[in-house]
């Protein structure tokens, strides 16, 4: 069933605190996946030993591991698991911590546009493989992220999970009155949205040219400082068309997940 995925163990590295090299990622990212595995009824050592990983790996999570291993761990369990949303999942039980020194980083830091500027500067050190763009365009705030290598096997799933941490990041930073404007998602719609509806709970559009996080900049959200008056922080895809105001957050179904999933 598994053929295709090579069963020799990958090249692991730790890098605590220090710049994890290109085509590498910090196995924190993927960190629930082995968890989510059996609320599936799947044993994740069989599929993580098909990837040449193993359980061992998920123990630290400055572990490395390559970055085309990590979409394809992410395909293959939304495929044992019969749930095309699996990366959202994963994305949904992770926070600020995930993103290791970074995440801690900025939540110390004095306001959000500084905590974001420092996202924007450091996360390459979390993820060289992909970047994050933040812009403002009139009164909206596109945080963008984008993958940098072309044909990653799990493309969708990454792209989720992505969407997924900024999301509760942003909530985080902000508090949890926050609320999203619009999620776009640069791949073909599922055939069903409801988790993402029930997560997002905001405008979802797919088929974009880019993964994008849009929120609105005027009103206060939770932070003593706001986001009124953010600056550009880095060049990135601009916000097009209008975005809708987005209802209340809740996390996405599958057939199984943590309290508080439908």
């Amino acid at each position: 069933m598994h053929g295709r995925l090579t069963k020799q163990p990958v090249a692991l590295k730790r890098l605590p605190g220090e710049l994890v090299t290109k085509g590498r990622i910090r196995v924190a990212t993927v960190i629930p996946v082995p968890g989510l595995l059996q609320e599936h009824g799947i044993d994740p050592g069989p599929v993580l030993a098909e990837l040449g990983l193993a359980l061992t790996d998920f123990a630290h999570p400055e572990t490395t591991i390559p970055f085309p291993i990590m979409g394809r761990l992410l395909a293959t369990s939304a495929r044992l698991t019969n749930c095309p949303h699996f990366g959202l999942l994963v994305g949904a039980r992770q926070q600020a911590s995930a993103l290791g020194a970074m995440g801690f980083l900025a939540q110390s830091a004095s306001n959000v546009r500084a905590e974001l500027a420092i996202l924007v500067r450091h996360f390459q050190r979390h993820n060289p493989n992909a970047v994050i763009d933040v812009q403002e365009q009139d009164s909206y705030v596109a945080f963008t992220f984008t993958i940098l290598p072309t044909r990653v096997e799990g493309t969708e799933q990454i792209l989720d999970g992505a969407m997924a941490i900024a999301f509760n990041l942003m909530r985080t930073l902000c508090g949890p009155d926050w609320r999203a404007t619009e999620v776009r998602f640069a791949h073909a719609r599922p055939e069903n949205v409801t988790p993402f509806r029930r997560f997002f709970g905001t405008t979802l559009h797919f088929d974009g040219a880019d993964t994008t996080l849009i929120f609105h900049t005027d009103k206060r959200i939770g932070h003593p400082t706001a986001l009124r008056g953010l600056r550009l922080l880095r060049a990135g895809p601009r916000v097009k068309g209008e975005c809708k105001n987005g209802g209340g957050m809740a996390t996405p179904g599958c057939r199984k997940g943590p309290p508080g999933m439908g």
